[in-house]
């Protein structure tokens, strides 16, 4: 359903939830997987790019956008049917991608996800059984598929909070500052000795 702008901009004062999410731009293309894994595991939702929550309007370069979108749809398993359109809203495109609701597990290169209010959570085996289970089906199998990848999930979030930590500036200044202190013991030893 293609949206207009009136429509973007009630979605946008009705604020995130459980069915929506606002990005004032372009996310990286593991967050926009993550994202989409999230709605698809829970009750469908939509992503509007290029609108902060006050509804302005910075708009997005719409291939880019796209690029995006397509590469981050490449990097999930079970996808359902996810759709990106683009909105002219005071002259300025924004993106709305809509997700339905999956039918089984949508998983991304990153894990399972789901939407737990307006907040991204990994899934946990319980919900991942749940959603694989069909009737006559047995379960073991499914129980230790589900216990694998919760605990995936888990495993990489924990690599992206490191990794974001590590690269975050603070972290950048206590380095600096240790290499200077170390430098400077080593050319006061160095003085010294010579």
């Amino acid at each position: 359903m293609p949206y207009t702008s009136a429509q973007v901009l009630d979605l946008v004062r009705l604020g995130e939830s459980p069915t929506l999410e606002l990005k004032s731009s372009i996310p990286r293309v593991d967050d926009l997987a993550r994202l989409i894994s999230a709605f698809s595991n829970t009750a469908g939702g939509t992503i509007i790019v290029g609108i902060t929550e006050r509804g302005e309007v910075p708009g997005v370069n719409t291939p880019d956008l796209a690029r995006v979108f397509h590469r981050a749809l490449g990097a999930l398993i079970g996808a359902p049917r996810v759709d990106l359109e683009s909105v002219s809203i005071n002259g300025k495109d924004v993106g709305v991608v809509t997700i339905e609701n999956g039918r089984t597990v949508t998983v991304s290169d990153f894990g399972a996800y789901q939407r737990i209010g307006s907040a991204l959570r990994a899934m946990s085996a319980p919900a991942i059984t749940n959603a694989l289970r069909e009737p006559g089906q047995p379960t073991d199998q499914i129980t230790v598929m589900a216990k694998a990848i919760a605990r995936l999930t888990v495993t990489v979030e924990s690599m992206n909070t490191q990794l974001e930590n590590s690269n975050s500036p603070l972290t950048r200044v206590r380095d600096h500052i240790i290499s200077g202190v170390i430098g400077a013991i080593i050319g006061i030893v160095l003085g010294k000795l010579f």
